[in-house]
């Protein structure tokens, strides 16, 4: 009965423990493997002792790769623990851990910020430095693995101890390490004596001092184990660790297999053509084989060491199956160990083999490359003849140089008292050239010691040599070095004089090649060195933060850019700086990206001034005003909990590297405000997108709407750091009001991997209740984030508008955003206003109460959100891209390149930036059909073709794309309204052949909209990074799609063109020319049959509506004017059909239509000089002879005062064409009846008959134009009764007396011909008042007067050309600009004339219209009743009043008091007349 009783509940017991909770820490997987370190076999205790504790501060001391302090913070992570955390460490290592370079603590700030950073800080400072950052009583975890003497860990105790608090328990790793000067094991057994403690003998030991009063009940367990149970746990612990060790080591024989093989490769790259080089190699050679060896040693000695570590645990377990088992382990880890050393030499010395195969075969290419070693005997010889007549001289500059770079006086100390002095004289008044200085300092011709020595009175004072030299020495006759003379350069060179000798040989002399002053040389010219190639202009980054996105903005991105402009460039870490200096002699330019301030950076600086080279400084972030490090402005630092002196450290470090700069660079128009207010000349440059980023957002897009199946509208918020929690206040009052009206809303956050989330809810009382409403999705980088945001419905970017931290800003969340078709909200501050078209492509809240209505709207309008995704899609291709990046950085690079070019470059700039950014224009369309064959594909081609009844030509056109040998393919066809069955045929076809393609789409316009805005419905339509327009007529070769593709990639530019054939009526080659835009100027030579960038197409927004045709040219024009590239592919890749039905042949080429269509293109470019345009000039014919004394016609009395009123060029007559000709024989006008009509679109003129005599000028225009002896303007006269000589009489039609047919809206005169002008009755007739009074401002000389008079209170006559009546306030406003000498009623405008013109015409209408009875009834009326009726609105039901509502609107409308006008928006845009 006993037996099962106790059998039962022991299986039990064993299963509880196997699954207990207690136990998950023990088999924590760590995340940071990979990295050498005996810690790895104490992972588990980390684990265990950070669950057991709960400590609220953990501290360690000596944190090298951070091996045992990321095990203490992934417990944190885990179990989502209040501990803060830190690690203290100078990360530049000692004579135990040995010395490290900054790549370790950089490696590891990587890993941390990544995963710890919401609890845990890196604190980069000696043990010591650390304490005041600690309150006395606080720490209740203290690691100390610092300097292993005795006397290190002594003190690392003692002065920590006070710091601790009663719960504390410290930790104290190499207790069981007993050779060297190592001390931890003393130290450690003295403290066992005076508190409870435990010791792990493995992985050099570990030692655990409960030193609280209250050390946590685990701890003191641990401290109180039994001998036996003491050894159990410390066998099981170790057992646990030694999975890790050997886990470990793997990863470590892979790295450091992978590592060797890096550098092999990197001794395989090209090395340049100086044999010292290859001897370089050989020395790397022997030294990469010598470390190979002593791997292999080190693998063997670690292997011994291992088995002998295992032998040793196997005599300490006392249990016989855990023997056998750790027996059995010991021989399969040591078996694997000899397999992996066995294996890692075998590649180690393959890899050194190969290397020394590499280096044979570089040094037997270099040798057999004649050309190379012909230019290397002629540079050695060249080089002995110059040192055999100079002796060593070329040896004591290239010492000089060498002492250069250990230059005492360039350390810190050096710099310090140099400064002092600089401090000093400035003080003094007097002034300091540090360029100057810099220059003589690093010139090779300025020697330190001798001039010390050479001059003791400059040694004893204790200034600097170069300073001396260049506030006093030069001046004194000193010389700077034993081979450079000053004073003999001067003499030589008289335009040097009261120059410093040698700061104007280094910028001038040297760069023309002068050699007097340069001692040990004569006048005669050394034998010439062979010229190598010229180097291009280059430029590289220092990356002050490479491990963060930005880095990607503003660095990987713009070095792309710089590529894609031909400028190399390159980029180094700033703690790689002092390692790479010699980047500051390889580049022109050397650009800063959120750099601190360092003596490295000030060397690189100093060497680049030297130089003459410039130091661009860049910045995304508003990092350069210390006053701004402060809460109130930047709540980062309270979310982050920063300390704001730390803060405002960094900002004044960053603002120092920004003052040493020449020129600067910022994301953001405010941004660049504060660099010019310091005084900076400074680009704006836009974060942007690259092809990545756009292809994984426009499949993460497409794979979303496909994959989704719920109807929830989500708010997206994706703030990257908590760094943000009172921006997102400014809105979320009103997303907790959506989120309770609108049970279909989420709000989207995001946290970490550990658990920490980015945003804290908790912050905003508003949002309690509201937490099973809130999506928290893991956080993502950069790289993975397009797919995130690919889920939101409405995406928000809340900013504390007016705070100038925040006002600077980039837009970037809002094209994030846009690339996946999500509308914004963000708020109004500078960037996002200028990004967002509110309304259009989002929208910007200013209030609560904005946040809430845009909010409100969007989710519950999904057509709003697709249609404002929509744009905001396209003016995020506009302005972001890789395309735009390119050529807005080109331009900046011609800038710094400096003087003309610098010049031309900002003139290119300041117009491009000018140009307003235009939304390409789309009709309203439906979609037809549509097929996809993947939604997880993308395909990098659409072909697009416009369709308009070529039912004839579409299926060969079809059946090309058909046949493209690209596989990936998507077709879009448009139809614009066909009238045939071209539209049937298409649908049919597309059915039948859709599998072919990865997506097929048919659509057709509302209406016809023409030519160019059917290709941007297609573009529109279109889901891939580029687009090739196909016309209906034509037809692709099979390879043109892959050809065009492979083309603009490697050319990375915005669209590729091949040769294309005609076919049909002409067999003639076109687009056959390598791209030029300057041939643009002669006409078009590309057809519309290219691959273009659908960012190209969105930069220039769009086709055009052209009438008539060249949408396609003008298309080029505009993206050549935005500095976009074409290239030409010179394959013929497409076949051009020539045909009488074509739209050239129908509609481009008729002569009316040509005509018109060069001039609105000119208007449009007017840069262009088409040929066709001067071929189609008819200059009139040359007159060399004055004309007779005899009587002269009226036009040609008139003609030195006329210009064509569309160009305003001179006329001149022509008898042949009985017209007159604007002076280039482009243009003519008819001549009628001996009168010239120059008004655009009149045809023929209406000719009045000679009787026809309008109302007679009053006297006061009599006596104007009677009293005026130069000319006078009549102007709208109509037929007058008298005629004048000296006044011109302009009408719209031919009257008795005309001189001149015209448009009083464009008068066809010069300026300041007229002395008077007269416009009687006339302005009410006009379409455009002002426009007429600014023509009669423009042709009046100086002091001419003008007599108007026009109508106010007069019924409608001469409809419909009867636009404006005006009071004599509106009259004062369109003659304004004249100065008035009197207004006034006029006599024949008296009111009476007013009352009785209404009263005739009233009387008229109503015996007209209504009857006799009425009209007899109004003329009986007394004046008085009219005026009862008006007054009293209950006389008016009486047919006096009412008899007037009878009249049809028609007749009302003449007397009517006022109109109503009820309308509508359009729902689109108006395009022009339709295609024919």
């Amino acid at each position: 009965m006993k037996e099962p009783t106790l059998i039962l509940p022991t299986v039990d017991r064993s299963l509880d423990v196997l699954t207990h909770p207690v136990l998950d820490p023990l088999f924590w997987t760590p995340h940071l493997l990979g990295k050498a370190s005996a810690w790895w076999t104490h992972t588990p205790f980390a684990f265990w002792i950070v669950a057991a504790c709960k400590p609220g501060l953990l501290v360690e001391l000596g944190t090298h790769n951070g091996v045992s302090y990321a095990a203490f913070c992934e417990a944190v992570a885990r179990l989502k623990s209040a501990t803060r955390c830190y690690a203290v460490d100078t990360w530049a290592g000692d004579e135990h851990a040995g010395h490290f370079d900054a790549q370790v603590y950089h490696e590891l700030r990587d890993f941390h910020d990544k995963h710890f950073s919401a609890f845990s800080e890196l604190l980069k400072s000696t043990f010591d430095d650390a304490l005041p950052y600690f309150a006395d009583g606080s720490i209740d975890l203290l690691h100390i693995d610092g300097f292993h003497t005795y006397e290190a860990v002594k003190h690392d105790f003692e002065t920590w101890l006070p710091k601790l608090s009663d719960k504390a328990v410290v930790l104290f790793h190499d207790t069981n390490v007993r050779s060297g000067n190592f001390g931890v094991f003393r130290f450690f057994a003295e403290q066992a004596l005076h508190y409870p403690s435990f010791e792990f003998l493995h992985g050099h030991g570990l030692g655990v001092l409960a030193v609280g009063d209250r050390a946590p009940a685990a701890a003191m367990a641990l401290c109180n184990l039994e001998p036996e149970r003491a050894d159990a746990a410390r066998a099981r612990f170790a057992h646990l660790g030694t999975r890790w060790f050997v886990t470990t080591r793997e990863q470590l024989g892979s790295a450091e297999l992978h590592q060797r093989i890096h550098e092999a490769n990197a001794l395989r790259a090209p090395v340049e053509a100086e044999l010292a080089q290859v001897a370089a190699a050989r020395a790397a050679e022997a030294e990469a084989r010598a470390s190979a060896e002593g791997q292999v040693n080190a693998l063997s000695h670690e292997v011994a060491q291992k088995a002998a570590q295992l032998e040793d645990l196997n005599r300490q377990a006392s249990d016989a199956h855990a023997k056998a088992a750790q027996a059995e382990a010991a021989a399969r880890a040591t078996g694997f160990a000899h397999e992996q050393a066995n294996r890692r030499v075998a590649e180690l010395r393959n890899v050194v083999a190969q290397l020394a195969t590499d280096l044979n075969k570089t040094r037997d290419e270099l040798n057999e490359t004649s050309e190379a070693r012909s230019l290397q005997q002629r540079t050695a010889l060249a080089w002995k003849s110059l040192a055999d007549r100079k002796e060593d001289r070329v040896e004591s500059l290239m010492e000089r140089f060498t002492r250069l770079r250990v230059d005492p006086s360039l350390g810190v100390k050096a710099r310090l008292r140099r400064r002092l002095r600089l401090l000093a004289r400035r003080l003094a008044g007097k002034p300091v050239d540090l360029g100057a200085v810099e220059i003589v300092r690093f010139s090779p011709y300025f020697d330190r010691e001798w001039y010390l020595k050479t001059y003791p009175d400059v040694a004893s004072a204790g200034t600097d040599p170069a300073e001396h030299y260049v506030a006093h020495g030069a001046a004194e006759g000193r010389q700077p070095g034993p081979w450079f003379s000053g004073t003999e350069y001067t003499a030589r060179h008289g335009d040097a004089a009261g120059f410093n000798p040698l700061i104007h040989y280094t910028l001038v002399g040297a760069r023309e090649g002068r050699r007097a002053g340069l001692l040990g040389s004569d006048d005669t010219e050394p034998p010439p060195i062979p010229a190598l190639p010229s180097r291009v202009f280059s430029i590289f980054y220092v990356s002050g933060e490479a491990h963060t996105p930005g880095h990607l903005y503003r660095v990987a991105r713009y070095i792309e850019a710089a590529r894609m402009n031909g400028v190399p460039a390159e980029w180094v870490r700033q703690e790689d700086l002092e390692a790479r200096l010699e980047l500051t002699s390889r580049h022109d330019v050397m650009i800063l990206w959120r750099t601190q301030w360092s003596p490295v950076l000030e060397k690189a600086i100093g060497l680049m001034h030297a130089q003459g080279k410039k130091v661009v400084f860049d910045i995304d972030d508003l990092m350069i005003e210390p006053d701004l490090a402060d809460t109130k402005v930047i709540d980062g630092i309270r979310s982050n909990a920063h300390p704001e002196a730390a803060v405002r450290e960094l900002f004044a470090s960053v603002r120092r590297a920004m003052l040493a700069a020449d020129v600067c660079i910022a994301s953001t128009q405010e941004l660049a405000y504060h660099m010019r207010w310091a005084g900076k000349s400074t680009h704006v440059l836009f974060n942007g997108f690259d092809d990545q980023t756009f292809e994984l957002s426009r499949r993460s897009a497409r794979q979303w709407r496909s994959a989704r199946t719920d109807s929830l509208v989500r708010i997206g918020y994706a703030g990257g750091s908590r760094t943000h929690q009172r921006d997102l206040g400014l809105a979320i009052e009103a997303i907790a009001r959506v989120l309770r009206e609108n049970e279909l809303c989420r709000l989207v956050l995001f946290r970490t991997e550990s658990g920490m989330r980015l945003v804290d809810v908790e912050e905003y009382p508003v949002m309690a209740g509201l937490e099973h409403r809130i999506e928290w999705r893991p956080f993502q980088t950069l790289e993975t984030l397009p797919r995130e945001i690919a889920r939101f419905d409405i995406n928000i970017a809340p900013l504390e508008f007016g705070n100038p931290f925040c006002e600077a800003k980039s837009e970037l969340k809002f094209f994030e955003a846009a690339l996946v078709d999500v509308p914004t909200i963000a708020s109004p501050t500078g960037p996002f206003t200028r990004a967002i078209e509110h309304g259009v492509s989002g929208f910007l809240a200013a209030s609560a109460d904005d946040w809430y209505h845009h909010l409100s709207t969007l989710a519950s309008d999904p057509a709003l959100r697709a249609s404002v995704g929509s744009a905001a899609f396209l003016r995020a291709m506009a302005s972001y891209g890789p395309l735009q990046r390119a050529t807005q950085f080109g331009r900046v690079l011609d800038q710094l390149q400096g003087d003309a070019l610098a010049a031309r470059a900002f003139a290119l700039d300041a117009r491009v930036r000018s140009a307003p950014i235009r939304r390409p224009q789309l009709m309203p369309l439906e979609v037809l059909f549509e097929h996809r064959a993947d939604e997880s594909e993308l395909a990098d081609v659409t072909v697009v073709i416009p369709l308009y009844n070529y039912e004839q030509f579409i299926v060969e056109a079809l059946e090309s794309v058909r046949a493209q040998t690209l596989a990936v393919l998507d077709l879009v066809v448009v139809d614009d309204c066909s009238t045939d069955g071209s539209l049937n045929t298409v649908l049919a076809w597309a059915r039948q052949h859709a599998s072919r393609f990865n997506r097929v789409v048919v659509a057709r316009h509302a209406s016809n909209s023409g030519l160019g805005l059917t290709r941007n419905a297609g573009f529109h339509l279109a889901d891939s990074p580029y687009v090739l327009p196909l016309d209906a007529d034509n037809r692709l070769r099979p390879k043109c799609c892959e050809e065009l593709r492979r083309a603009i990639r490697a050319e990375r530019v915005a669209f590729a063109y091949p040769s294309i054939q005609h076919f049909g009526a002409s067999s003639a080659m076109i687009s056959d020319s390598r791209y030029e835009p300057q041939r643009f100027v002669a006409g078009n030579y590309v057809d519309a049959m290219a691959l273009v960038s659908k960012e190209a197409w969105a930069i220039v927004g769009g086709y055009n509506h052209v009438r008539h045709g060249w949408e396609d040219y003008d298309f080029w024009c505009r993206l050549a004017e935005q500095g976009q590239r074409g290239f030409w592919e010179a394959q013929t890749l497409a076949d051009y059909r020539v045909h009488a039905g074509s739209m050239i042949k129908a509609e481009t080429t008729l002569p009316q239509n040509y005509q018109r269509l060069i001039e609105n293109f000119k208007a449009q470019h007017p840069w262009v000089s088409l040929i066709d345009e001067r071929l189609a000039r008819k200059p009139p014919a040359l007159q060399v002879a004055l004309s007779d004394g005899g009587a002269k016609s009226r036009l040609q009395v008139l003609l030195p005062i006329l210009r064509c009123p569309k160009t305003g060029l001179k006329l001149t007559a022509d008898a042949e064409r009985g017209a007159l000709v604007t002076v280039d024989g482009w243009r003519s006008w008819p001549v009628v009846q001996g009168r010239p009509v120059l008004c655009q679109d009149i045809g023929e003129p209406e000719v009045k008959p000679a009787e026809h005599v309008s109302n007679p000028l009053p006297p006061e225009a009599l006596k104007l134009a009677k009293s005026t002896k130069g000319w006078v303007l009549n102007l709208s006269g109509g037929g007058s009764q008298e005629k004048i000589e000296n006044v011109v009489e302009v009408e719209y039609g031919l009257f008795r007396h005309t001189d001149v047919v015209a448009d009083a809206h464009v008068l066809p005169f010069d300026d300041e011909v007229f002395d008077a002008a007269i416009v009687m009755n006339a302005f009410e007739h006009y379409r455009d008042p002002q426009k007429v009074a600014a023509e009669l401002l423009r042709v009046l000389k100086p002091g001419g007067r003008i007599l108007v008079r026009t109508a106010f209170m007069q019924p409608l006559h001469e409809r419909p050309w009867h636009f404006f009546n005006c009071t004599r306030y509106g009259l004062e406003q369109w003659f304004r600009e004249f100065e008035a000498e009197r207004v006034r009623v006029s006599e024949n405008f008296a009111p009476s004339h007013a009352v009785s013109w209404l009263a005739s015409e009233c009387e008229q209408a109503l015996r007209t219209n209504v009857s006799d009875e009425a009209a007899e009834r109004f003329r009986e009326s007394s004046t008085g009743e009219l005026v009862d009726l008006w007054r009293d609105p209950s006389l008016r039901d009486t047919p006096l009043w009412t008899d007037f509502e009878k009249l049809p609107q028609s007749v009302q409308e003449v007397g009517a008091a006022g109109f109503e006008f009820l309308g509508r928006k359009p729902a689109v845009a108006r395009v022009g007349a339709n295609r024919c």
